[in-house]
């Protein structure tokens, strides 16, 4: 079996392979800026997401909502 795109991908496989790079580059700041965001909410408006956290049964939501907020600061953080 051929490891080979058909010919029809040729162009988007030169394309790809032109701009990886920067299309990895690209989507690591995007995904990164979400989880930041995300995070920040959270720690401004941290009783609101211990209350949705509460409304979904999670138990002890004022102390989960900490590391929710601390993993989505880090890993947008780490996205970056």
């Amino acid at each position: 079996m051929s490891n080979q795109s058909p010919r029809v991908f040729a162009a988007t496989d030169t394309l790809a392979a032109t701009f990886s790079d920067f299309i990895v580059l690209v989507a690591r700041v995007l995904m990164g800026w979400l989880f930041l965001t995300n995070g920040w909410e959270k720690l401004l408006h941290m009783s609101m997401t211990a209350g949705y956290l509460g409304s979904l049964g999670v138990p002890a939501p004022q102390l989960a909502a900490w590391p929710a907020m601390a993993t989505e600061l880090g890993i947008g953080t780490a996205f970056i």
